[in-house]
């Protein structure tokens, strides 16, 4: 567990006796069994560029299914919270014509947290067992890095980009975008817009949810016209209101 515990489950199912210092060999034998495992993955899937389907179901685009060159994605609550860099694009495949909704977020959406906000570490926002989680892992359940957003950013291969201001008050950032059927690319990233740094933009990351969902039937040449796309804030609440 996290590299520092190991437990025999047949005696200890409750896992509360820790004994790795007295099993190096079985330390030693599972960590080469997983980075076996791991690089034959790697080797059969790592290159397979399957799409993610939309269409009339909701899908989220995370970054842990994000593609890109280095192979690095955010997978885990604790690299979220952190607010670790991760660039890249996610391959869709539109099943059915329409426009679709797009939402970017930085934190899920259950959770309700505005984008540019952080969590202080001093007040849990998810409710675990303290007890029952290794202090390696702690920083996965509890804080977040106040991140200074102010731009929102939304490309699709084969279309122009569109971009949008995040305030304090945003919690997620919409765009209404008319797609035909067929393979694309979706990129998007969270960035400074560069007037408050003196004309150089800070990417910090793309979102690490993108919610997507059709929202409107319609013809294949009206979803090749992108001029009337439709972008805005959403969950955009005065605080005092919350």
């Amino acid at each position: 567990v996290n590299g520092v515990e190991l437990y025999d489950l047949s005696n200890d199912p409750s896992q509360t006796k820790n004994i790795i210092q007295n099993n190096p060999k079985k330390v030693t034998e599972l960590k080469q069994g997983y980075e076996h495992w791991w690089k034959v993955c790697e080797l059969e899937q790592a290159d397979d560029e399957t799409p993610l389907h939309l269409g009339s179901w909701d899908t989220t685009l995370r970054t842990h299914d994000m593609r890109n060159d280095s192979g690095d994605t955010v997978y885990d609550q604790g690299q979220v919270r952190s607010g670790k860099a991760c660039f890249g694009w996610w391959e869709v495949l539109v099943k059915e014509s329409g426009v679709y909704h797009f939402e970017l977020r930085r934190w899920p959406e259950e959770a309700s947290h505005f984008i540019r906000d952080g969590i202080d570490k001093k007040h849990n926002d998810v409710q675990y067992r303290e007890d029952d989680v290794s202090p390696h892992a702690k920083h996965i359940y509890c804080g977040g890095k106040a991140l200074d957003i102010n731009t929102a950013t939304l490309m699709i291969s084969g279309m122009k980009r569109w971009y949008k201001q995040v305030t304090d008050d945003d919690k997620g950032v919409t765009f209404q975008i008319p797609m035909k059927e067929g393979r694309f690319q979706v990129r998007a990233h969270f960035s400074t817009n560069g007037h408050a740094t003196k004309g150089k933009v800070q990417f910090f990351s793309a979102p690490y949810y993108v919610y997507v969902r059709r929202v409107e039937v319609v013809t294949a040449d009206d979803a090749s016209d992108v001029s009337w796309v439709h972008v805005k804030r959403t969950d955009s609440l005065e605080r005092n209101k919350e």
